[in-house]
């Protein structure tokens, strides 16, 4: 790191991180996938036996980047899935 920089502490990241995700889901939610996901959803498709990837928590600052990033991969990925017309579920990395 370059002198007389320093690392963000953890309280100056949170405000910017939770901005980010909540943008990310935003995202995801104006996607065609999300529509489509819904709609089938709601007229019933997919199995009912299976549990679906729930909407990440963008305001849950005790979930990592790491695992906020996989949760909402684990989310787009059972988005498009359903899109195509299948309906298996992504398991949730939390």
């Amino acid at each position: 790191m370059p002198p007389g920089l320093e690392a963000a502490s953890e309280e100056e990241e949170r405000p910017r991180r939770g901005i980010q995700r909540r943008e990310g889901v935003a995202s995801v939610k104006r996607s065609a996938a999300y529509a489509i996901a819904m709609q089938r959803w709601s007229e019933g498709g997919g199995n009912p036996a299976r549990r679906r990837t729930r909407t990440p928590d963008p305001t849950d600052s005790s979930i990592s980047n790491r695992k906020w990033e996989l949760g909402m991969q684990a989310w787009r990925k059972e988005l498009s899935t359903v899109r195509e017309g299948e309906t298996a579920t992504v398991p949730s990395p939390r």
